[in-house]
């Protein structure tokens, strides 16, 4: 069989055969190959032990228990990007390919020996030519978009026209609320200002600190004070307790974060809530698709209001929706977002434009018949992160609920810097360094932002939320990012981490430098 010697096995062969010859190898795996001799797949000794341990038996065929998605390599591969690659998925050896049949083995000694791996913060050579986003829209092809585009530009009617009626139907469907609670607005911001203004004022929100300032700015636009409280450290999110300890006589409403879009401690929440006698306002901006016990964001709070920006899982290219507990609610809010006339220009309503274009909705309802399938291949690269950092003492994840569904809108590492031995900043420089940009997401918490100075207060010290928010990173994340580029994220961490104290005294000579 042609191939590297003594390692070719035919995916027909038993298992039994197979471990003889990993054994007699010494390299610890052999390369699967079909009858005309190309790669099917790769076989270690631990493959074999975990298909023993499901039941099968050595005399079952190599095809039953071999990696099918196994790195390899190509002529005139880039060996950076291979070695890269390699450290991060653990790989020792690489078969090189030549129409799809194995010609050699690539071990990661040899490789190394003729690569310079150094981080690219210390003069190696990046892993990406091109810079790779924190985020990216996974949109619609041009093609289905195109005839609803054109009759709405041909029709003349761009605003307040049938696409946006449509889009509002079609969510509310999928949230499985009634059409008429589901109002499109041309962003989240606009939307939680909305939302606010249903509040007396002058008054108070309690309010997460870690949040976007967007939640704190539609308070204190409409004249009230957040009450800025603090995050549990699990999942980031609002601590119900804080928020019961943080409602006086002033307060007027709660409003909790789908953090990440991981959602709030939803059911203490609402308890507190009803006992209180507030609104539950919930900034869901983050959520379109997260699901508790089956039951989707959208459904929990008296208002929820989603953001439908570039970096949703699901875009109108700018937009939101607002959807409401009471139809008379949502019926105010439509009209307060239309200008505050619905049929009269003698209406007396105050309001605002807050319109959905009839453009951003056609996009919008391209992006919701899809968005199940994106969040699926989203919620697939967030495991992928799992898998290959889990493995690393001192990056820790979000904890979700596991009765629910986040859509994951950013993944966010806390980044332990005595575990790793470098803090947050530095590994978002060295990633930098390397063309991979991230976000320290979200920093600094709202109580240490001078927009929300005299405008906002916090009963009390919010040291889980400033560790939080030190210690966050978001890594790339786009429902359509490649694998490849997942892990070469991965192996770009991994070579700083190798390399921590060098990367410190060269971020510290770089200080001095700007300094």
């Amino acid at each position: 069989m042609s191939g590297p010697a003594g390692i070719c096995i035919a995916k027909s062969e038993a298992l039994e055969r197979a471990l003889a010859a990993i054994n007699a190898d010494g390299r610890g795996l052999v390369l699967v190959v079909d009858d005309t001799g190309r790669l099917v797949g790769t076989l270690t000794d631990g493959d074999v032990r975990r298909h023993l341990l499901e039941g099968g038996s050595l005399g079952d065929p190599v095809a039953s228990a071999c990696h099918t998605e196994p790195l390899t390599a190509r002529t005139g591969y880039n060996a950076v990007e291979l070695l890269a690659a390699m450290r991060s998925r653990g790989a020792r050896h690489v078969p090189l390919l030549k129409d799809g049949r194995p010609t050699t083995l690539l071990s990661i000694e040899e490789l190394s020996a003729g690569v310079d791996d150094r981080p690219a913060i210390l003069g190696g050579r990046p892993l990406f030519n091109e810079p790779l986003p924190v985020a990216r829209p996974t949109l619609p092809p041009f093609a289905e978009l195109e005839p609803d585009l054109r009759r709405a530009v041909e029709s003349g009617m761009i605003t307040n026209g049938p696409q946006k009626a449509a889009f509002e139907a079609e969510a509310a469907a999928y949230l499985g609320v009634k059409p008429e609670r589901v109002l499109a607005v041309c962003n989240c911001t606009t939307g939680l200002l909305l939302a606010m203004g249903v509040l007396e004022s002058p008054g108070e929100v309690v309010m997460p600190s870690f949040t976007y300032f967007a939640t704190g700015l539609a308070a204190t636009w409409n004249g009230l004070t957040p009450v800025l409280v603090e995050a549990r450290p699990g999942d980031f999110t609002m601590d119900a307790a804080a928020a019961a300890a943080a409602i006086t006589e002033r307060t007027r409403a709660l409003t909790a974060v789908y953090t990440f879009g991981c959602p709030p401690p939803l059911a203490e929440l609402r308890e507190l809530a009803e006992e209180r006698g507030l609104p539950l306002i919930l900034d869901a901006a983050h959520a379109f698709g997260t699901t508790i016990d089956g039951r989707k964001a959208g459904t929990f709070g008296d208002i929820e209001v989603f953001s439908l920006s570039p970096t949703k899982p699901v875009t109108a290219a700018e937009g939101g929706l607002i959807v409401c507990r009471e139809t008379a609610v949502a019926e105010r809010l439509r009209r307060e977002s239309n200008l505050g006339v619905l049929d009269s220009a003698t209406d007396t309503s105050r309001g605002l434009n807050g319109r959905l274009s009839e453009l951003n909705a056609v996009v919008g309802r391209a992006s919701l018949r899809h968005h199940e399938d994106n969040l699926a291949r989203r919620l697939e690269l967030v495991e992928l992160y799992k898998e290959e950092l889990g493995g690393i003492e001192g990056f820790t994840f979000q904890e979700i609920p596991l009765d629910a569904r986040s859509t994951f809108k950013d993944f966010a590492v806390r980044c332990d810097t005595a575990g790793l031995g470098l803090s947050r900043d530095a590994l978002a420089r060295g990633l930098a360094a390397e063309n991979i940009a991230t976000k320290r997401y979200f920093y600094p918490p709202l109580h240490l932002q001078r927009r929300f100075d005299g405008l906002s207060r916090a009963p009390r010290p919010l040291p889980i939320t400033e560790d939080i928010s030190r210690d966050i990173l978001c890594l790339p994340l786009y429902s359509h990012m490649e694998r490849t580029d997942l892990r070469n994220v991965v192996a770009a961490l991994r070579r700083l981490l190798a390399s921590a104290d060098a990367v410190r005294r060269r971020l510290d000579e770089l200080g001095r430098e700007w300094g």
